[in-house]
């Protein structure tokens, strides 16, 4: 395995070890509100954006339109479009082939380990870091899925918060960093 291949894999752990248990409450969630097994893996595979994820099922429970949630997604993700140019810039090679799927992995915890990261950023890292992350929130999801009910409701429910304290606690780090 490359140098940075292993970089990229280690630095994606900790996002990993956050997003399994807020993917598997997304995997609940999905559940409770009438989802299938399939519709949930198909949220996470080709979604891959938790905020987006939750909101969605919430409107699909208040009997929103189709069209109506990928709106909401599209402005509530609007940001992606932004930290994947600013990561592009950043890239050693800018692979056009590579550049896609480079963008669909960036989410603010996969953004705010690359971005404070010295250097130009290669295209192994950044995938897998990327990787890391994703096989962890698609994963997650299929075991909350598939777990059910089994958690009692006020666990499940307090789940969603994780997203939001792990993207806190990735980048207060390398606030202080940049302020020294």
């Amino acid at each position: 395995m490359s140098k940075s291949l292993k970089a990229g894999f280690l630095a994606g752990l900790p996002i990993f070890i956050g997003y399994f248990p807020v993917a598997t409450a997304f995997g609940l969630l999905a559940k409770t509100t009438g989802v299938s097994l399939g519709e949930a893996f198909g949220f996470s595979a080709f979604v891959f954006a938790g905020a987006s994820q939750f909101m969605a099922l919430n409107l699909i429970q208040n009997g929103v339109t189709h069209i109506e949630i990928i709106i909401a997604t599209l402005l509530l993700n609007f940001r992606h479009f932004l930290m994947s140019a600013t990561l592009a810039t950043r890239l050693e090679q800018r692979t056009f082939k590579l550049l896609p799927f480079v963008a669909f992995g960036v989410t603010d915890e996969s953004f705010a380990v690359a971005a404070t990261r010295d250097g130009l950023l290669t295209n192994k890292y950044l995938i897998a870091l990327e990787f890391t992350a994703y096989s962890a929130w698609v994963s997650g999801t299929i075991v909350g899925f598939l777990a059910g009910a089994a958690l009692p409701t006020i666990l499940q429910k307090s789940m969603g918060i994780g997203l939001y304290a792990m993207f806190i606690a990735i980048l207060i780090p390398g606030v202080k960093r940049v302020g020294r």
